[in-house]
This record gives structure tokens, C-alpha cells and sequence, in this order.
């Protein structure tokens, strides 16, 4: 079964679930339109267990900020002075602006759902005049529009992990091909179902003459870290080790290197924290996104000393230097890979053009050798 068949399946099986659970059983608890924007706030961060920690601690700091912006509308005189419209707007402004702000901390850094818990909180009292009142806000009861909106998005993001993992189980069902069963010819429909990295499925891109660098950029909402180099790259390829940080889905990362001379951070790097400090490669991470922005060797007798290695999918330029082959394949079965999807993926690297190493290329391994001798 293909991935999106299976994802699809298992949300609207899930969504059906969610939908009688939350009308037979929880009826009034929690509320279905809620748990579906949850849902949807967990696949629009990422679709990671990381994406559910994001939804459900910004989409509850979102209600929480909606909620306080509530009781100030009502419980602040300068209604009266002002009017409900122009006060309203001047509260809401100021918690947006909070609520922006307070991406400055890591653990709130998801923005838009922070914004999805606001806007949502926010829609729920307008059209529930009931909800919209000083009382109703401060009621320790399950209805008080602080308790029902944040269990809400949770159970959401909850389910949008379930459908996630589900989706997966029912793709791992379909029964992969053995080597001796792939064709050295992909067909069209194979060709989709075997993913390598986003930025090689759909063609390899050239580099561009004369680029001269560009910004790598986290995938914070707000204040991302930024990495600016300022030369072209090296040595571009799809990497299958367990180290190296990759999107989402991707079976390998990709990864180039640059002299770290023509490495800066310049913007945001406290927000940045080794991963490893024992290993030989440090690798640079944004504390929020969890995303890997350089890597680096201090090891001076190391042959790779003297370069970072970064992920130059990050960047929004085009014109960087083109994956040019395919390193340590077989260590993707230490993330997880089935040893039988093997065949599959080694022909898929061929069609897109990419020679399969299961150590890195010939020039790369000539220089460790000429740097040990």
C-alpha cells in the first residue's frame, strides 16, 4: 500500500473514532473541531514526536494567552472608555505580540501552534456567548474554555500521532520486493514509493557558475538560527549513517562540507548546543527545532579537520553544489530500514544517478588513506 493510501486510511478511520468518541462519550468535554485543528497543527509542525511535544505545549500556551486576553477584555473598565471593538484589538495586538515573542523560548518556538491554540480559543467564545463571560472563564469545571480547548488540541495532536504511526504499520505491511524481484528500470509507480531525500526524488539540480554561498536557516518559526556561508560547497551527497540529521521521512540525509573559515553563525547561535560532545563530529543543533546546522571536527589530526559539514537543503538559494553520490547505504538498516527494501533502494539511487558506496566515495576514501600514511 503507498504511503499517502495509508496515511489517508488511517485518518479517516481514526477521524471517524475521534468523531463518536467525542459526541457519544465525551459529549461536551471536548469538542471534535478542536481535536481535528489539533490534528492538523501535529502534521503542519512536522508530523514528528517532536511535533506532538510543539502542538500541545504551544497550542495550550495559545489557549492560555486567548484566555487571559479574554478576561482583560471583560474585566479591564476601558471597554466602557474606549469601546469594545477598539480595546478588543488592542489586547488581542499585544497578546499576538506576546505570543510571537515568547518564541524566544525554546519550548514555545512553534509559532503557528501557538497560533492555532490562540485563533481557535478565540473563535470558541466569540460564537459561544455563553463561554464569553467573566464566570464562565473562571469556572473550575470541565467546560471552562481554558480546560476544554487544551484537552482538545491535545487529544488532536494525540490522534494525529496515532494516525501517523498506523499509516506506517499498514505500509509495512505490503510485502517488499527481494533484490532479485527490482528491475535495473524502475517503473513510474516505483519510482514514487522509493524515497531517498527530498532533494534528490525529483531530480538532481546543478550547481549555478559563480555561486558564491548563501544562509542555512533552522525550521524555528521565529528567531531561527542562521548560518551564513560564504563560499560554495564540496563533496554533496545522501548519507544513510544514524548521526546525521535528516527531514522527516527522508530515508538518508544529505550532506556537504565547506573550509570553516567560510563558516559563520549569524543569527540566533545561542539557541545552538552539540549533540554529542564525545563524538568526532560535533554536531551543531537548534535547541528548539532539533534541526543540525553545522558539524565540525576539532580534532586536528583528523583528515576532515578544517571542514564543517552542513545540510544545504536548509538554504532557500539555488545554485549550491549537486549531490554527487551515495554514502554508508547499508547503515540504514541500523535506523530501522527492512534489509528486503535493500534491492529497491540501491536501484533507485542508480536511476536517480547516484554511485552507491557503503563507505564514502573513492576520492574521499583515497585522501583518509593518503592523510594515515
Amino acid at each position: 500500500m503507498k504511503s499517502l493510501t495509508a496515511l489517508s486510511l488511517s485518518i479517516a478511520v481514526l477521524g471517524a473514532v475521534a468523531t463518536f468518541l467525542a459526541l457519544q462519550v465525551a459529549g461536551g468535554f471536548v469538542l471534535i473541531w478542536v481535536i481535528f485543528i489539533g490534528w492538523g497543527a501535529f502534521y503542519a509542525l512536522g508530523g514528528t514526536p517532536e511535533a506532538l511535544k510543539n502542538t500541545i505545549v504551544c497550542g495550550i500556551f495559545g489557549v492560555i494567552m486567548a484566555w487571559l486576553s479574554a478576561i482583560v477584555i471583560l474585566g479591564v473598565p476601558l471597554a466602557e472608555q474606549l469601546g469594545l471593538p477598539l480595546w478588543a484589538g488592542i489586547v488581542v495586538g499585544v497578546a499576538v505580540l506576546i505570543l510571537c515573542l515568547a518564541a524566544n523560548v525554546p519550548a514555545l518556538s512553534a509559532i503557528p501552534g501557538s497560533v492555532f491554540g490562540y485563533a481557535s480559543t478565540v473563535g470558541y467564545l466569540l460564537q459561544t456567548p455563553d463561554m464569553f463571560a467573566i464566570d464562565a472563564l473562571y469556572a473550575a469545571a470541565a467546560t471552562n474554555p481554558l480546560i476544554i480547548m487544551s484537552i482538545s488540541l491535545a487529544v488532536g495532536a494525540g490522534f494525529g500521532l496515532l494516525s501517523s504511526k498506523l499509516g506506517a504499520a499498514w505500509t509495512g505491511e505490503e510485502a517488499a520486493a527481494t533484490p532479485a524481484e527490482v528491475p535495473d528500470k524502475l517503473d513510474e509507480e516505483t519510482k514514487v514509493a522509493v524515497s531517498i531525500h527530498p532533494s534528490v526524488d525529483n531530480g538532481i539540480k546543478p550547481a549555478v557558475e559563480g555561486f558564491s554561498g548563501g544562509t542555512l536557516k533552522c525550521a524555528c518559526a521565529g528567531n531561527a538560527v542562521v548560518v551564513t556561508l560564504s563560499s560554495q560547497t564540496a563533496h554533496n551527497h545522501v548519507c544513510g549513517c544514524t548521526k546525521c540529521w535528516k527531514p522527516a521521512g527522508a530515508v538518508f540525509s544529505q550532506v556537504a562540507v565547506v573550509s570553516k573559515d567560510k563558516l559563520s553563525v549569524t543569527e540566533n547561535g545561542d539557541r545552538l548546543e552539540i549533540v554529542d560532545p564525545d563524538a568526532a563530529l560535533q554536531r551543531y543543533a537548534c535547541k528548539g527545532c532539533g534541526v543540525h546546522m553545522y558539524s565540525r571536527i576539532e580534532n586536528q589530526g583528523h583528515p576532515f579537520y578544517g571542514l564543517d559539514f552542513v545540510h544545504t537543503e536548509l538554504s532557500s538559494e539555488d545554485g549550491w553544489s549537486p549531490v554527487e553520490f551515495a554514502a554508508f547505504v547499508s547503515s540504514i538498516i541500523e535506523s530501522g530500514t527492512d534489509p528486503n527494501d535493500m534491492g529497491a533502494i540501491r536501484a533507485r539511487l542508480k536511476e536517480i544517478g547516484l554511485e552507491a558506496y557503503d563507505c564514502l566515495s573513492p576520492p574521499l576514501m583515497d585522501a583518509i588513506a593518503t592523510h594515515l600514511t
